[in-house]
């Protein structure tokens, strides 16, 4: 059988990764996934230039990316803005200057990126769909996403190889944050 890939940190040896994210935080981690798939093809490509051996460029970037971390890792959103978020609602105008978005609704850029029809959310969009179709072993192009029934703040909804689940009760700020009565977060983090 093929091995898994693993991390070692200390004296801890780790076998698989879990990305969390929550509103934006989700968009960075798809950002980062493409970046590293990006770079394993520049390397593939590089080293079958440079090589001896007869490997091709697709063979190599096939090697590197089945034992990389970043792109076997298994992705977790909660309520993530990668469809965009939602500042034009009331609530969401109101969400978007106080408490943790305040710095957010100070940078008209960042809220510009987040609008739905951003060009850089639907370059996200379009890279991950077409990796994932063009890679469907890597875990990291598809997410389990978890949305409040009542979120305002972000537009619902994934990407059409995401598995989306929502949440009775809850909105935006709810959805992530587990307490003793309410251990819903945790207990999606670890499906």
């Amino acid at each position: 059988g093929q091995s898994l890939p693993s991390f070692t940190w200390g004296s801890s040896t780790y076998r698989d990764l879990l990305c969390v994210g929550h509103s934006e935080g989700a968009v960075l981690i798809r950002r980062i996934v493409l970046d590293r798939l990006n770079e394993l093809k520049r390397g593939a490509r590089q080293s079958a230039e440079n090589a001896t051996e007869e490997k091709t460029a697709e063979q190599l970037f096939q090697e590197l990316s089945e034992r990389d971390m970043a792109l076997g890792s298994h992705l977790r959103f909660f309520a993530p803005a990668c469809l965009g978020t939602n500042f034009s609602s009331w609530l969401g105008f109101l969400v978007s200057i106080s408490g943790i978005f305040s710095a957010l609704a100070a940078s008209s850029l960042v809220r510009n990126e987040l609008l739905p029809e951003s060009p850089i959310l639907k370059q996200i969009q379009t890279e991950t769909e077409k990796a994932h179709d063009s890679f469907p072993h890597l875990r990291a192009f598809s997410a389990k996403i978890l949305f409040g029934d009542s979120d305002q703040v972000v537009y619902t909804g994934g990407y059409n190889c995401d598995e989306i689940m929502y949440e009775t009760n809850c909105d935006h700020f709810r959805i992530c944050k587990p307490t003793s009565v309410y251990l819903r977060p945790l207990e999606f983090v670890s499906l």
